[in-house]
């Protein structure tokens, strides 16, 4: 009985890692089409939050997905592309750095996002274009993630800081783009 009970975890766990999996890599396909869409010769890139999005996934997994870029994340990680340790409220890069900024799913985390999108503008080349996921914090997200967080996305309970819907995200972006 024991053993059944495993393999039925593991099923279990193997679905919602493809479910993860599946997330992000849609993200990913959507954000490297708006990337390829710009048409610039080989583009200087920069993924804030290049850790793991999902224990399934590698560190690294977008820059890995698009081939090209470098990484800045909070802490140093295993990734076959340039990395530097910091942090989007103070991006440790000099001005008009990059063609294009991306962070997937790490504005919800930030406890200043102001702060931070002052710093991706900062870094951004004049004409530079910033592409961001995050969760559009509707009613019906906000219940599926307290669902989620009080099962499979446990590691991620009380992690999402900023809680805006899309029409609170335009409106900050105005002030910077």
């Amino acid at each position: 009985l024991r053993e059944i009970m495993s393999e039925k975890i593991k099923l279990k766990k193997s679905f919602i890692d493809r479910f993860r999996e599946w997330h992000h890599y849609n993200r990913y396909k959507i954000m490297k089409n708006l990337i390829m869409s710009e048409n610039i010769t080989e583009p200087k890139l920069l993924d804030i939050g290049c850790g793991k999005p999902c224990p399934s996934m590698n560190d690294g997994a977008f820059l890995e997905y698009v081939g090209f870029g470098e990484g800045i994340d909070i802490k140093s990680r295993n990734i076959k592309f340039p990395l530097r340790v910091g942090n989007v409220e103070n991006i440790p890069y000099p001005d008009n750095s990059f063609d294009i900024v991306v962070a997937g799913e790490v504005l919800e985390h930030t406890a200043n996002p102001e702060k931070a999108l002052k710093h991706i503008k900062r870094i951004l080349k004049p004409r530079g274009t910033f592409i961001f996921t995050t969760p559009n914090c509707t009613t019906f997200w906000n219940i599926f993630w307290f669902f989620w967080e009080s099962t499979f996305g446990r590691m991620w309970k009380s992690l999402h800081t900023i809680k805006y819907t899309q029409k609170q995200w335009l409106e900050l972006l105005k002030k910077y783009f």
